[in-house]
Parts: C-alpha cells; structure tokens; sequence
C-alpha cells in the first residue's frame, strides 16, 4: 500500500512541477538566481559564488539556461539527489526498500523544498542535493581514500554555493574520519585537493575565484543588519531549540510508555498544549505556515524509537541527520522556521531509518503531505507574487526561446522598462531593493553585483549614484544620490516600482 501512495504521489508531483516551469515569476530572489545564472552577470564581492560555474560553461560550450531550463535544472538536481539518498538509506537501514521505493521515497523529500521560495535552480536548493551526496557517501563502506576524494568534491562544490555550510560540514567530515579512525595527512590532502584545483582553474580562466571575491565581501556583508556572528548564529541556535521543544511529549512518552492509562491521557493533552502553543508561537509570517511541517515533524522524531539512542556508532547517522537542517542553515538570517521545510528530508530520512512501528504509517501519509506542500508553493501560493499559478497571465518573451506566462502586474512595469532601455542602449542598469528579476525580464543585466537588498549595501559601497536607476522604496537611498527625473512604472505586490535617472 505504501509503496503504491508514494509512486501515485512521486507523479502527481512530478505533474505540478513540470506544468509550472513556464508560468509565474519572483522578481526578488528568483531574479537573483536567474542573473546568477547569466554569464554575462557581473558578480563582484560575491558571497555567492556558484556563478563561476555556468560562466564556465558558458565560456566552454556556449551553453546558457532560460528560466524554464533552470527550474528543470533544480528538478533534475533534486533526482540526482534522490539517487543519493537512496544509497544512504540502503546502506544504513535493516527495512527491506527496494532500490526504486528508496529512490521515490527520498526525492519526495527533496520535493518538499518546494514549498518555500521559489522553483527554480538555486543555492538553498542545490545545498540540499549537495549535502544528500555528502550523506551517501559519508556513511557508505568506500575505502577511506575513495571516500576522502569525493567527499573534498562535495565540499569544494558547497563552498561555491554556501561557504558557512561547507566550513562546518568539513569539520563534520573530520570528526567522522577520525571518529572511524580513517583520518591521515593523506586523507586531509584528498579533501582540499578539490577546492584547490577549482580555485587555481577559475584563476587561469577568469582571473577571479571564490576566495578572492570572500576576502572583499564578508567585511561588507557581515556589518549588514542581520549578518553579524551573533545574528547568523542566533537563528539556527532557535530553530534547534524550537524542535527541541516540540519533541519533549515524545521524550516523556518513552518514558511513561509501559505506565497507566491515566498518566498517557495526561501526557496526550501536555502534548497537545506544547505543539499546539509551539505553532501559533513560531508563526511570524502571515499567510505562511510550512512551520507547521516541521514542528510536527520534529514531535514525531521521539516516537519513531524504540528507546532513548545512546551515542555510539550506530546513532552517528541519526545524530547527523538531526543537525543537517541547522548545519545548511548556518550563515543565513533567514527565520529558521521559514525555511526550515527545505530540510524537511533529512528528519523524513531519520524517522525510516529508525524503523519503529510508526514508520508504516509515516510511510502512508508523507507522500501525500509533499504532494500538498507542493501544490500550495508552486500553484496556490508562488513564493513573491500576486496571484496563484492557475490565474489568467500574460506572456513575456525575454529572449529567444525564454518566455514566460507573468501577472499583468508585473508585464505592465516591463512594458514601461523596455522602451526606456532600448532609448537609452542600455545593457545594464541598476536595480535597488530586492527587485533584480525586474532587469532579467527586460533581457539585461545589474553593474557589479545583483545582490542589492538593502542601504546598508549602498553606504558602504560610498559608489556615486547610478545614471539609470529602478527603486523599490522597501528603504530610503544614500543621501548623495539625487536623480532629476522620477517616473511610476506600476506596483507589484503592493509596492510601487520607481525609474530613476539624471
């Protein structure tokens, strides 16, 4: 029965991923994925630095992505780290899944990092896929010198999406190769290895790598409100602490499992106050509730064993699997609840591998949980636009072969964009705050960096101000930067969208 939910679920999302490549769009973080996949976007003081690899391959094959292409390109990634996945759990689980059932059962995990922002190819994405491959091969019977290389890989590859994220998953892979007591100079060697040979390409082809654009961003990025140690530290430090929480009825349910009745009926209704109190608590964000995935998800973990895991061998997978969710999201100042639904395969991982008697019912209902966070994050409710997918929308060609179905909203502030632009022979043109997919839609780029989110950015830049601006007035701008003309190109999401220029 189970197996048959997950492959009826497995194509019903499938379905809903593939009809929405080429409708809706987020002109805020999805614009910044789209230019970072442009090889002709600049991207200085890059803190995210995947972009040297399609410019790369753009330098190499002459190969460059539509949106379409990348929201293909995340679902493959999500199926190759479903593969991953699959190893993970063959390898570290007595119950007899068959190759394809673990397959279907780990990238409808991957799946449910669709519920929050948006579709396409990305860094909070392409973390998760990474750090899939990182467990397959972490916890797989490879000699320690196989292992040790394609681990390095996997971190080199991490820390041009997500630096934070690879600093402490190589400190985890220490702790495992000594742990296991495969950790040599040979071993360390094997790990950087990678990293270095990537660097030393990206020099010789454009002279510019990962490191060098690090050194001059993290001073800028880290006073920013929100980017302090403190401020990064603090959001991971709560998210655990949250399901922490979540998960004491559980903790007291093994204890008081063989009691009586009377005792489990006064533990049910505890528990049911301290989940109850604990999703109206972390609710910060109207009109979204993925949070609730992952309370419920963290208060299922307890029941899942059989009793209290002590830390030895066998609990290292489980123990890692608990903290992959707050490791990836290390050096982010995003709400962990938020975005905690990206990591929502890990805990999935964690409640199979325990193979409690719960685990068949989990098995019933998770399939169709992903189908309805699908659903709801890429037709109901897209992540940073107006109105869900099914709504009437407007086509919008940005190049050839790249055309998207977009709300009226949006088509009209374009309409107003392009004229002006092609006036002006313009082939980029500023954009301040969170609205860089407004210059992918009019088929041009951003000077320097897409990543423009707030003033703080701009003061330390001490940059005069732009010929050519586009202003979402989310904050004020320098106050040296004066612009003669001001024209309303429209309002998207309730804020109007400005053209400024001298």
């Amino acid at each position: 029965m189970s197996k048959t939910i997950s492959f009826i679920s497995f194509g019903a999302c499938i379905l809903l991923i593939g009809l929405g490549w080429n409708r809706g769009f987020d002109i805020s973080d999805e614009g910044l994925y789209a230019l970072l996949a442009n090889p002709h976007q600049e991207n200085q003081s890059g803190i995210i630095n995947y972009d040297l690899f399609f410019k790369l391959l753009f330098q190499w094959t002459g190969v460059s992505f539509s949106m379409v292409e990348l929201r293909f390109l995340r679902l493959l990634s999500y199926l190759l780290g479903g593969i991953a996945l699959s190893f993970f759990l063959k390898n570290n689980t007595k119950h007899p899944f068959d190759s394809l059932h673990a397959f279907i059962l780990a990238s409808l995990g991957l799946f449910s990092g669709y519920a929050f922002l948006p579709p396409s190819f990305s860094y909070n994405s392409s973390t998760v896929v990474l750090a899939s491959c990182w467990l397959a091969i972490a916890f797989s019977p490879l000699s320690f010198g196989k292992k040790s290389i394609f681990l390095g890989f996997i971190l080199a590859l991490i820390f041009y999406f997500k630096f934070p994220v690879a600093s402490l998953l190589f400190l985890a892979t220490l702790f495992l190769l000594i742990f296991s007591h495969q950790f040599t100079v040979r071993s360390l060697v094997y790990l950087i290895l990678p990293f270095l040979v990537m660097e030393m390409s990206f020099k010789l082809v454009f002279d510019d790598f990962a490191i060098k654009r690090l050194l001059e961003a993290v001073p800028q990025h880290t006073t920013r409100p929100g980017y302090g140690f403190l401020s990064v530290m603090k959001s991971p430090i709560l998210g655990l602490t949250f399901a922490l929480i979540a998960m004491v009825p559980g903790l007291l349910y093994l204890k008081v499992k063989e009691g009586s009745q009377g005792k489990k009926l006064l533990l049910w209704m505890f528990g049911l106050g301290i989940i109850s109190w604990l999703i109206f608590f972390t609710h910060v964000t109207v009109g979204e509730w993925e949070h609730v995935v992952m309370v419920l998800t963290a208060a299922m973990i307890p029941f899942s064993w059989r009793k209290l895991p002590k830390f030895d061998s066998f609990a290292i997978p489980q123990l890692t699997l608990f903290l992959m969710p707050f490791i990836l999201h290390f050096g982010s100042n995003v709400y962990w609840m938020r975005i905690g639904v990206h990591y929502l395969i890990f805990w999935a991982l964690l409640i199979l591998v325990q193979q409690s008697r719960n685990t068949r019912y989990f098995l019933n209902t998770f399939p169709v949980l992903v189908v309805c966070l699908v659903f709801n994050g890429i037709w109901w409710h897209p992540f940073g636009q107006d109105s869900p997918l099914w709504k009437p929308k407007v086509p919008l060609t940005i190049s050839e072969g790249n055309t998207l179905f977009l709300d009226s909203e949006v088509i009209r502030v374009i309409t107003e964009i392009r004229p002006f632009v092609q006036d002006k022979k313009l082939q980029q043109i500023f954009t301040a705050y969170r609205i860089p997919g407004l210059a992918y839609l009019a088929g041009i780029t951003i000077p320097h960096s897409p990543v423009v989110w707030d003033k703080k950015q701009l003061d330390q830049s001490q940059d005069p101000a732009p010929p050519v601006m586009i202003f979402q007035a989310l904050d004020s701008l320098p106050e040296n930067w004066n612009f003669n003309h001001s024209q309303n190109l429209g309002t998207i999401q309730g804020n109007p969208i400005l053209l400024l220029w001298n």
